[in-house]
């Protein structure tokens, strides 16, 4: 059963209480994507249902105007989802501005692991004039006070991101700063398209649950790039791997 528990003109908050009895101490926020505009219908359905399955309760949190969390009140969103949290530890997971939001969230909301895909570093057009992708949402932002996503980690939550490996996401993968608790991976020849590609691998749950139980879970037919931690010495190069044997 879908419950909401907050809307207004800039957000929306929903949340799936899990059937089961089981009890596992834990809630996942998903934070959704940029959806699409078609015919007068927005459209931002909320994602990573089947990831949810494993957690007390899912909560759903939009950022209905896209503004890459800079029109909300991240305080007011941790207010809003207490009583849906209440002693439960917290994970966050998104995809692309989900990714983003995610991540920003974790400086409001205490996260023990935090999962993103393709997030991006900055839409700000003074940080990243080159990204230009999404510019009929961010033109739309009158202030940046989210200038970047990586100066809102901290010290105590487990960072996962999963970057495109080319084109403005490998741009993007690579501004975001090297740090013990951040384990970044850019997937060469894959772009936006790095959760639908593991999807169609069938192997999206299973890198996602990984993360949370702190295993390997990335395909071992898939090469990717490490650029953190490992990647810790100024001016090295990311470590290459394939899938399964993550350095």
């Amino acid at each position: 059963m879908v419950v909401r528990i907050f809307e207004d003109d800039l957000l929306r908050i929903t949340s799936r209480h899990k059937t089961s009895r089981r009890e596992t101490g834990s809630v996942l926020l998903s934070f959704t994507g940029i959806g699409h505009e078609m015919g007068g219908i927005n459209v931002q359905k909320p994602e990573f249902f089947g990831v949810g399955r494993s957690f007390d309760n899912i909560v759903f949190i939009t950022d209905k105007t896209r503004s890459w969390g800079n029109r909300l009140d991240f305080s007011a969103v941790r207010e809003a989802i207490t009583p849906a949290i209440g002693d439960r530890t917290v994970h966050s997971i998104g995809n692309s501005i989900g990714g983003f939001n995610s991540i920003v969230s974790t400086h409001y909301i205490p996260t023990h692991t935090c999962i993103a895909f393709v997030p991006q570093y900055s839409v700000n057009p003074s940080v990243v004039p080159w990204e230009t992708r999404w510019k009929k949402y961010t033109s739309r932002i009158e202030s940046f006070r989210i200038d970047r996503a990586g100066d809102h980690m901290n010290d105590t939550t487990r960072y996962f991101l999963f970057s495109g490996g080319d084109g403005p996401d490998r741009k993007h993968a690579e501004m975001f700063p090297v740090r013990e608790n951040l384990h970044h991976y850019a997937f060469p020849g894959i772009t936006h398209k790095v959760a639908q590609t593991l999807k169609k691998m069938d192997a999206l749950d299973r890198v996602v649950q990984s993360c949370f139980d702190h295993t390997d879970g990335l395909p071992k037919d898939l090469e990717y790039d490490v650029l953190s931690p490992d990647a810790a010495r100024p001016g090295a190069a990311p470590v290459r791997a394939a899938g399964g044997s993550r350095p």
